[in-house]
């Protein structure tokens, strides 16, 4: 893999490795290794390599409200303009 400040490229073992994790991301890197034909030690590298180049970002749980028996969610966002001292109220 080559990476610059605009583009990061990759090669096809690091497509490999992209594929198996959009599978699967708790797939264990040794069980990833065996299937590539590479060591533990060289899917660790690329994944610190595809890490630092901003090409992989963290992992996350995703909870599954429904399961939890929650049956409606909302997003709530709130946008404050100006306080009211700037506004000239109160």
């Amino acid at each position: 893999m080559k990476s610059d400040n605009k583009n990061t490229k990759i090669d096809g073992i690091d497509k490999k490795i992209l594929r198996f994790l959009m599978e699967d991301a708790r797939k264990p890197v040794l069980e990833i290794a065996r299937s590539i034909g590479i060591s533990g030690a060289a899917i660790h590298q690329r994944l610190r390599k595809l890490e630092a180049s901003g090409l992989l970002k963290g992992s996350k749980f995703i909870i599954n409200p429904r399961a939890m028996g929650y049956t409606t969610m909302a997003y709530i966002g709130i946008y404050l303009g100006q306080s009211d001292e700037q506004s000239g109220c109160g």
